[in-house]
This record gives C-alpha cells, sequence and structure tokens, in this order.
C-alpha cells in the first residue's frame, strides 16, 4: 500500500475521504499520531491501556479482534513489541498496514545482560532527534511528504 492520507485536513486536498484508524503499540506513539492528526478524521487507537507495560504485555482475542478494525499500525518493531507479530499472524488477512517510524533512524548499539549477541536499544523514543525523524516517518506515511516536513510534523506532535 501506499501513503496512508490522513482525511480531510484543513487546507490540503487528500486522496480520500475514508476515516482512518491508526493503531498505536506504544505511550509515545499515541502522542505523535495523535497531534498529526489532529483536525483530521483519524481515530488513534492505543493497543496498551495507558496502564499497561509493553514488557509485560499478554494480548487477549479481543486485542487481536481490534487489530481487524484498524487501517494502520505503528510499531517500534526493536523489541517493545514483540507481541505484535502473534497477534498479526492471528489476524490473519484482515491485518493493517504496517508504519515503522524507526525506518532510517541512525539505532544505538546494545547487548542483551548475559548474552555477546548485539541488538539495538529499543528506546529509539528518547532522543529528541530519534523523536523528530521518527515522527516525520510517520507523518510521511500518512500523507505525502516534503523533506522540510520533519520539523513541521514534530512540533505538531508536541501540540505547537
Amino acid at each position: 500500500m501506499g501513503a496512508l492520507a490522513f482525511p480531510a485536513q484543513a487546507g490540503e486536498a487528500l486522496s480520500t475521504s475514508k476515516s482512518l484508524r491508526i493503531g498505536v503499540t506504544l505511550h509515545p506513539y499515541y502522542s505523535w499520531v495523535s497531534n498529526i492528526a489532529v483536525g483530521t478524521d483519524t481515530t488513534v487507537v492505543a493497543v496498551l491501556s495507558e496502564s499497561s507495560d509493553p514488557h509485560a504485555y499478554q494480548p487477549l482475542p479481543e486485542d487481536i479482534e481490534q487489530l481487524a478494525t484498524l487501517d494502520a499500525l505503528v510499531i517500534n518493531g526493536l523489541g517493545h513489541d514483540e507481541f505484535i507479530p502473534p497477534m498479526l499472524k492471528a489476524a490473519g488477512d484482515k491485518s493493517p498496514e504496517i508504519i515503522r517510524p524507526n525506518s532510517g533512524v541512525p539505532l544505538l548499539a546494545s547487548r542483551l545482560v548475559g548474552s555477546d549477541t548485539p541488538t539495538s536499544n529499543s528506546h529509539t523514543f528518547l532522543s529528541i532527534t530519534s523523536a523528530v525523524q521518527q515522527v516525520a516517518n510517520i507523518a510521511c506515511k500518512a500523507a505525502p511528504c516534503p523533506v522540510s516536513s520533519g520539523i513541521d510534523a514534530f512540533l505538531r506532535s508536541l501540540g505547537g
């Protein structure tokens, strides 16, 4: 699928009038997507409740059913939301389009305790520079995106 178009953004002619349901797996993504989608007919759906810990989350059947109602799903994909691939498999053909905000974002090298295998630190949303890139990745996936829109999208995500 190409770009999802946030419907009915003020002053923009978009390719669809369909309302969107975009799911998010982490709390920072909820804030970012909610602010990017201001003024549109988009519903942002948290896969985890605000009191849930992604490190201890255990999906329920209704959580898988909820995935089938989404048009897109914003995932970390670096370890914070390892519960998502099995859920998507269980959702089958009704799986949403995946938006990966970490695409192209420089990652910090890390090692798991007790392991010599190198990995990447999944806490990419803590870096302001990475956050700007991730918000731009989300915004650009949702609509045509000029290069300069990364900073604009980030500022909008902060409510500015």
